[in-house]
Protein backbone atom coordinates (compact mmCIF):
# COMPACT_ATOMS: atom_id res chain seq x y z
CA UNK A 1 0.00 0.00 0.00
CA UNK A 2 2.73 2.22 0.60
CA UNK A 3 4.17 1.83 -2.92
CA UNK A 4 1.44 3.34 -4.16
CA UNK A 5 1.21 6.67 -1.85
CA UNK A 6 3.84 8.19 -4.52
CA UNK A 7 2.57 6.99 -7.43
CA UNK A 8 -1.15 8.75 -6.03
CA UNK A 9 0.59 11.92 -5.00
CA UNK A 10 2.72 12.57 -8.53
CA UNK A 11 -0.77 11.67 -9.89
CA UNK A 12 -2.40 14.30 -7.88
CA UNK A 13 0.20 16.82 -8.34
CA UNK A 14 0.27 16.50 -11.96
CA UNK A 15 -3.49 17.13 -12.21
CA UNK A 16 -3.63 20.20 -12.95
CA UNK A 17 -1.00 19.66 -15.94
CA UNK A 18 -3.14 16.92 -17.21
CA UNK A 19 -6.26 19.21 -17.74
CA UNK A 20 -4.85 21.40 -18.91
CA UNK A 21 -3.25 19.33 -21.57
CA UNK A 22 -6.74 17.72 -22.67
CA UNK A 23 -8.11 21.03 -23.18
CA UNK A 24 -5.48 22.28 -24.87
CA UNK A 25 -5.55 19.37 -26.99
CA UNK A 26 -9.88 19.92 -27.45
CA UNK A 27 -9.51 23.11 -28.08
CA UNK A 28 -6.61 21.99 -31.31
CA UNK A 29 -9.19 19.09 -31.88
CA UNK A 30 -11.98 21.22 -31.95
CA UNK A 31 -10.42 24.00 -34.06
CA UNK A 32 -9.78 21.70 -36.82
CA UNK A 33 -13.30 20.16 -37.06
CA UNK A 34 -13.03 17.18 -34.98
CA UNK A 35 -15.74 18.18 -32.41
CA UNK A 36 -15.61 13.91 -31.31
CA UNK A 37 -11.85 14.06 -30.56
CA UNK A 38 -12.42 17.39 -28.41
CA UNK A 39 -15.41 15.75 -26.79
CA UNK A 40 -13.22 12.88 -25.35
CA UNK A 41 -10.22 15.27 -24.79
CA UNK A 42 -12.87 17.58 -22.62
CA UNK A 43 -14.25 14.75 -20.85
CA UNK A 44 -10.74 13.48 -19.96
CA UNK A 45 -10.15 17.01 -18.68
CA UNK A 46 -13.88 16.82 -16.31
CA UNK A 47 -12.83 13.27 -15.16
CA UNK A 48 -8.96 14.62 -14.01
CA UNK A 49 -10.96 18.00 -12.67
CA UNK A 50 -14.31 17.33 -11.78
CA UNK A 51 -14.59 20.60 -9.95
CA UNK A 52 -13.18 22.67 -13.41
CA UNK A 53 -15.81 24.85 -14.57
CA UNK A 54 -13.83 25.54 -17.66
CA UNK A 55 -13.52 22.01 -18.51
CA UNK A 56 -17.42 21.64 -18.34
CA UNK A 57 -17.88 24.25 -20.33
CA UNK A 58 -15.51 23.06 -23.03
CA UNK A 59 -17.38 19.85 -22.76
CA UNK A 60 -20.48 21.42 -23.20
CA UNK A 61 -19.33 23.21 -26.37
CA UNK A 62 -17.54 20.35 -28.01
CA UNK A 63 -21.23 18.25 -27.31
CA UNK A 64 -22.89 21.38 -29.27
CA UNK A 65 -20.77 21.69 -32.06
CA UNK A 66 -21.44 17.84 -32.61
CA UNK A 67 -25.09 19.22 -32.90
CA UNK A 68 -26.10 17.62 -29.70
CA UNK A 69 -27.22 20.89 -28.04
CA UNK A 70 -29.96 18.73 -25.97
CA UNK A 71 -26.50 16.95 -24.68
CA UNK A 72 -24.51 20.59 -24.21
CA UNK A 73 -27.51 21.46 -21.65
CA UNK A 74 -27.19 18.12 -19.84
CA UNK A 75 -23.69 18.96 -19.41
CA UNK A 76 -24.29 22.36 -17.93
CA UNK A 77 -26.43 20.85 -15.93
CA UNK A 78 -23.85 18.07 -14.61
CA UNK A 79 -21.38 21.16 -14.48
CA UNK A 80 -23.76 23.44 -11.76
CA UNK A 81 -23.82 20.02 -9.75
CA UNK A 82 -20.25 19.73 -9.54
CA UNK A 83 -19.44 23.73 -9.11
CA UNK A 84 -23.20 25.21 -7.38
CA UNK A 85 -21.74 28.15 -7.16
CA UNK A 86 -20.68 29.08 -10.77
CA UNK A 87 -22.04 32.19 -11.76
CA UNK A 88 -19.55 31.40 -15.61
CA UNK A 89 -21.80 27.80 -15.65
CA UNK A 90 -25.24 29.64 -14.83
CA UNK A 91 -24.62 31.72 -17.53
CA UNK A 92 -23.81 29.46 -19.95
CA UNK A 93 -27.10 27.45 -19.37
CA UNK A 94 -28.92 30.87 -19.38
CA UNK A 95 -27.54 31.56 -22.89
CA UNK A 96 -28.48 27.82 -23.70
CA UNK A 97 -31.87 28.04 -22.93
CA UNK A 98 -32.68 31.81 -24.58
CA UNK A 99 -30.96 30.69 -27.60
CA UNK A 100 -32.67 27.41 -28.45
CA UNK A 101 -35.72 27.88 -30.75
CA UNK A 102 -36.73 24.42 -28.85
CA UNK A 103 -37.04 25.88 -25.62
CA UNK A 104 -40.39 25.66 -23.69
CA UNK A 105 -41.78 28.80 -22.15
CA UNK A 106 -40.79 27.16 -18.68
CA UNK A 107 -37.02 26.48 -20.01
CA UNK A 108 -37.51 30.23 -20.57
CA UNK A 109 -38.88 31.02 -17.49
CA UNK A 110 -35.48 28.89 -15.44
CA UNK A 111 -33.29 30.92 -17.70
CA UNK A 112 -34.08 34.13 -16.70
CA UNK A 113 -34.03 33.54 -13.30
CA UNK A 114 -30.37 32.32 -14.13
CA UNK A 115 -29.24 35.19 -16.19
CA UNK A 116 -31.14 37.65 -13.40
CA UNK A 117 -28.87 35.52 -10.95
CA UNK A 118 -25.75 35.91 -12.96
CA UNK A 119 -25.98 40.19 -13.08
CA UNK A 120 -27.22 39.91 -9.61
CA UNK A 121 -23.96 38.30 -8.46
CA UNK A 122 -21.33 40.52 -10.78
CA UNK A 123 -23.89 43.56 -12.11
CA UNK A 124 -20.80 45.05 -14.00
CA UNK A 125 -20.24 41.71 -16.46
CA UNK A 126 -21.50 42.83 -19.82
CA UNK A 127 -22.30 39.15 -20.70
CA UNK A 128 -24.61 38.56 -18.19
CA UNK A 129 -27.02 41.34 -19.27
CA UNK A 130 -26.85 40.35 -22.92
CA UNK A 131 -27.88 37.10 -21.79
CA UNK A 132 -30.53 38.38 -19.73
CA UNK A 133 -31.75 40.59 -22.59
CA UNK A 134 -31.93 37.65 -24.96
CA UNK A 135 -33.87 35.73 -22.86
CA UNK A 136 -36.41 38.58 -22.33
CA UNK A 137 -36.58 39.02 -26.34
CA UNK A 138 -37.24 35.25 -26.78
CA UNK A 139 -40.18 35.83 -24.46
CA UNK A 140 -41.17 38.43 -26.32
CA UNK A 141 -40.38 41.15 -23.78
CA UNK A 142 -38.43 43.63 -26.48
CA UNK A 143 -38.38 47.01 -24.82
CA UNK A 144 -37.02 45.19 -21.82
CA UNK A 145 -34.70 43.82 -24.10
CA UNK A 146 -33.75 46.68 -25.21
CA UNK A 147 -32.57 48.16 -22.22
CA UNK A 148 -30.86 45.44 -20.88
CA UNK A 149 -29.26 45.10 -24.10
CA UNK A 150 -28.48 49.06 -23.93
CA UNK A 151 -26.31 48.12 -20.19
CA UNK A 152 -24.73 45.45 -21.53
CA UNK A 153 -23.43 47.59 -24.57
CA UNK A 154 -22.94 50.44 -21.91
CA UNK A 155 -20.14 48.05 -20.09
CA UNK A 156 -18.78 46.08 -23.12
CA UNK A 157 -17.57 49.26 -24.04
CA UNK A 158 -15.98 50.31 -20.85
CA UNK A 159 -14.63 46.51 -20.11
CA UNK A 160 -14.82 44.21 -23.08
CA UNK A 161 -13.12 43.73 -26.25
CA UNK A 162 -14.59 45.05 -29.65
CA UNK A 163 -15.74 41.53 -30.41
CA UNK A 164 -17.96 42.05 -27.46
CA UNK A 165 -19.28 45.28 -28.43
CA UNK A 166 -19.92 44.22 -32.07
CA UNK A 167 -21.69 40.89 -30.26
CA UNK A 168 -23.39 43.24 -28.53
CA UNK A 169 -24.70 46.03 -30.72
CA UNK A 170 -25.65 43.29 -33.80
CA UNK A 171 -27.94 41.78 -30.53
CA UNK A 172 -29.61 44.98 -29.62
CA UNK A 173 -30.42 45.81 -33.38
CA UNK A 174 -32.34 42.66 -33.01
CA UNK A 175 -34.35 43.52 -30.40
CA UNK A 176 -34.93 46.83 -31.58
CA UNK A 177 -36.67 45.34 -35.08
CA UNK A 178 -38.46 43.27 -32.26
CA UNK A 179 -36.71 39.81 -33.60
CA UNK A 180 -35.18 37.50 -30.99
CA UNK A 181 -31.42 35.91 -31.13
CA UNK A 182 -31.58 32.16 -31.42
CA UNK A 183 -29.13 29.74 -32.64
CA UNK A 184 -29.49 26.61 -34.76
Amino acid sequence: MNSRRPVHSISSALMPELTLAHLQLGNLLLQEGDAAGARAEFEAAVEQERTNEMAWRALAYARKAAGDRRAAMATLRQALQACPDSVVLRNSLAWELATDPATSLEGLGESEALAEECVARDPENAGYHDTWAAVLARQGRFGEARERAVRALQLARKNGSARDVEMVERNLRRYEADQPYTEP
